[in-house]
């Protein structure tokens, strides 16, 4: 072979090493990959092995694990299921209005619109005509009058929360002290105009949000310096009380009780999880459950007592006065619960039919696992439950229910579909209808 040859080869080689590295540079990089599930995890807005140890008296129910497990769905009543609203919602409440009648309120993904569902008439009518578009999570007050609006600012990182308030009807929707274009003008003041929704920021990047039971505070997380700061304060932001410091900054936050605030680690399956009480005047901590891997709980109104699961995905009940546990051989998670405001040891949840092996609540929080449920009334003194409606079998309806809410009477419960964010409601008393 010529010295020539030998060059030519040699420069040949290399230009087809050089286009082979990069087509791998653009397949890696530059190729559009297929949508992945949505994720909670990985949301700044939430919707997320090990053996688990349980708390002084519990008892570990039978294990999800292998390829499949799940709950005995015995035959049902009939109950009415409707469908509230296709499009995507970001957060719903049920509550009395004036009238008296029973009403949905909840916020539009899309716009960030809020509307009013008449459970009686079924009339829909809008409020508010602030356009966010769009709004991944709503967190409305026990009132219905008040609301937190969180979405991503136009740098499509920055964390935006605003605390609105809804004013009296007949007066355009406005947003007061915006700074953000990414928040379109509404409507022209005129008296067909839907009611005015007020408010103020809050600070940027919260992590986590929730009101008071009455309403008129709020209890939020953020970073601040390295360290996560949990501050109580009125809805507008004002009268901050700094009552928590940690150097950990995955929180998931509520407020069950008037002194009481509660703050639990973010679950994973490989990690212990730790839930505390924190008191809203003075701070003082309080652990109530802790080294359980992938704890997640709902603490009930009054916060004496606590649904929560470990990382085998069973459903307990444990009392803050006794120190005990009581399972309810129920499979699935305290987000897909909600407690009875009038009877404070009853809750209800959705239920899966079955519960694929997987790491819990990772797979199910990053959308790698979808449930079909029922619902299910839980007696938390006695551990007993009573099935309320199999939603696919008695109306052919796969729903992963999350974000449940009683009205007053709790004769109607409310929930959104985890698959696509539609709202749903189901008649749950003896004589009630949609």
């Amino acid at each position: 072979m010529s010295k020539r040859t030998k060059i030519i080869l040699t420069v040949v080689i290399i230009l087809i090493v050089l286009i082979l590295a990069g087509l791998g540079i653009w397949y890696f990089f530059f190729q559009s990959k297929p949508a992945s599930p949505s994720t909670t995890s990985s949301s700044p807005f939430g919707p997320g092995a090990g053996t688990a140890t349980l708390p002084s008296g519990s008892q570990n129910p039978n294990s999800v694990s292998g390829s499949s497990g799940g709950n005995n769905l015995p035959s049902v009543i009939q109950n009415p299921l409707v469908e509230l609203s296709a499009t995507p919602v970001a957060g719903a409440g049920i509550y009395t209005s004036k009238t008296g009648s029973t009403t949905v309120r909840y916020v539009d993904r899309g716009t960030g619109h809020i509307y009013d569902i008449n459970l009686v008439s079924g009339a829909v009518a809008q409020v508010s005509a602030t356009t966010i578009s769009p709004v991944y999570q709503a967190i409305w007050a026990s009132t219905g009058q008040s609301v937190v609006l969180r979405y991503l600012a136009s740098d499509g990182v920055t964390v935006k929360s605003y605390s609105a308030t809804l004013g009296a009807p007949n007066f355009a929707a406005t947003m007061s002290g915006s700074a953000d274009s990414s928040i379109a003008s509404s409507t022209t003041q005129t008296s067909a105009s839907p009611g005015a929704l007020m408010g103020s920021f809050l600070p940027d990047d919260i992590d986590a949000i929730a009101y008071s039971p009455a309403g008129t505070k709020i209890f939020y997380t953020n970073l601040i310096n390295g360290r996560e700061e949990g501050v109580t304060a009125n809805t507008d932001g004002t009268k901050k009380l700094q009552i928590f410091d940690s150097p950990t900054s995955e929180w998931s936050l509520a407020w069950p009780a008037t002194s009481e605030t509660a703050v639990t680690t973010k679950p994973s399956y490989i990690a212990p999880g730790y839930l505390y009480f924190i008191n809203a005047t003075t701070g003082n901590k309080q652990k109530i459950l802790g080294n359980i891997n992938g704890l997640t709980d709902l603490v009930n109104p009054g916060a004496t007592e606590i649904a929560y699961t470990d990382n085998t995905n069973n459903l307990s009940i444990y009392s803050v006065k006794s120190g005990q546990s009581i399972p309810t051989g129920l499979a699935t998670l305290p987000e897909k619960c909600v407690w009875s405001q009038k009877n404070t040891s009853m809750l209800y949840c959705g239920v899966p039919t079955s519960v694929p092996a997987g790491n819990y609540p990772d797979d199910w929080y990053q959308g790698l696992v979808l449930f079909t449920d029922s619902i299910y009334k839980i007696n938390a003194t006695t551990g007993t439950t009573t099935l309320i409606s199999n939603l696919s079998a008695q109306y052919g309806k796969d729903i992963d229910a999350i974000n449940l809410a009683l009205n007053k009477n709790e004769d109607h419960l409310i929930f959104m579909n985890k698959a696509d964010y539609s709202l749903w409601g189901l008649a749950i008393g003896t004589s009630t209808t949609f």
